[in-house]
């Protein structure tokens, strides 16, 4: 079976938000892909470059509260056919300016995989979304 992907503006069941506000709660380690960690050290990389490190775990740790929710959620299929939430996108403030906004694949035993993230001014709120990406309501 395919991947699903489901966003707050068009479709998240309350089952696979449910799943995936657990595993963002129980997040207690962190580990950065490749990816992330070069962007993160690029000066010149205005969305990704993070020169306080504090600040990345500052934001990692509210990441886990439940106030946060994620706006976007990514489910596969396991070997039963049982869906299961395999990614999630969660928009946290960063600094008195900027939000972060993480993409974490949950590994299991409290780690979280930080595939990428970026950081947003706090008022850019841009409506861009491809509805046709996402899963629509039943």
């Amino acid at each position: 079976m395919e991947n699903k992907l489901y966003h707050e503006m068009v479709y998240i069941p309350n089952e696979v938000l449910l799943e995936s506000m657990k595993l963002k709660r129980d997040l207690v380690k962190f580990a950065y892909s490749h990816h992330f960690q070069y962007q993160m050290e690029d000066e010149n990389d205005y969305k990704h470059y993070i020169k306080d490190k504090t600040l990345l775990e500052f934001a990692l740790a509210k990441l886990t509260t439940s106030l946060f929710k994620p706006f976007e959620i990514e489910t596969e299929f396991d070997i039963r056919g049982k869906e299961r939430v395999c990614k999630i996108v969660v928009r946290v403030p960063f600094d008195d300016k900027r939000d972060i906004t993480f993409a974490i694949i949950p590994r299991g035993n409290g780690e979280g995989f930080v595939k990428t993230a970026w950081l947003n001014n706090r008022e850019d709120i841009h409506f861009t979304l491809d509805k046709s990406k996402y899963v629509s309501r039943k």
